[in-house]
């Protein structure tokens, strides 16, 4: 059986055309205040560079109280998206995932997990009301402190489950 993607597992963090990095999905379990530190933890942990898609995997401690969870990390250059200056749009995804399992130095069948789930959600954000947001309602969306809902409510609560399909190629961690 090919693994669920669920989106309320997945914490992604994005631009748009106009608008800075803000997150478009967060995990529904744990709630937690700090995803920032979250994330800047396993970027930093994936050298971080801007040029070319880096993917990692690993286990994080979300809690005191919280066990060990396995994860799915990447940081993509995304080509086909650019924002007013012309520059592509970076994501960055961590997908807190048991579905997909490895151990140290095997391959898996999904390693274009994270094209499959940006193929899958990318059509929510370059909604022209979302994507392309212009900077007046931008502006008056942060003075009313409620961008960052605004994102979720149009991307993350938008999102459906699908199913991943085996990659064409394996990919060795």
């Amino acid at each position: 059986m090919e693994p669920q993607f669920n989106p309320g597992d997945l914490l992604w963090e994005t631009r748009g055309k106009y608008w800075d990095y803000q997150f478009v999905s967060i995990p529904k379990d744990p709630l937690l205040p700090n995803w920032w530190g979250i994330l800047n933890k396993v970027i930093k942990r994936m050298n971080n560079d801007r040029d070319n898609t880096i993917i990692c995997r690993g286990y994080l401690k979300l809690s005191l109280l919280d066990k060990r969870r396995p994860f799915l990390a990447a940081n993509i250059q995304d080509s086909d998206l650019k924002d007013w200056e012309n520059r592509s749009i970076h994501h960055r995804l961590i997908w807190l995932t048991d579905k997909v399992t490895f151990s140290p130095g095997a391959e898996t069948e999904y390693s274009d997990w994270y094209l499959q789930i940006l193929m899958n959600l990318t059509q929510l954000l370059i909604n022209k009301d979302v994507f392309e947001m212009d900077r007046q309602t931008i502006k008056a969306k942060e003075e009313e402190g409620n961008l960052q809902q605004f994102l979720l409510l149009n991307i993350q609560n938008r999102a459906k489950e699908f199913s991943l399909k085996k990659s064409a190629e394996t990919i060795n961690f």
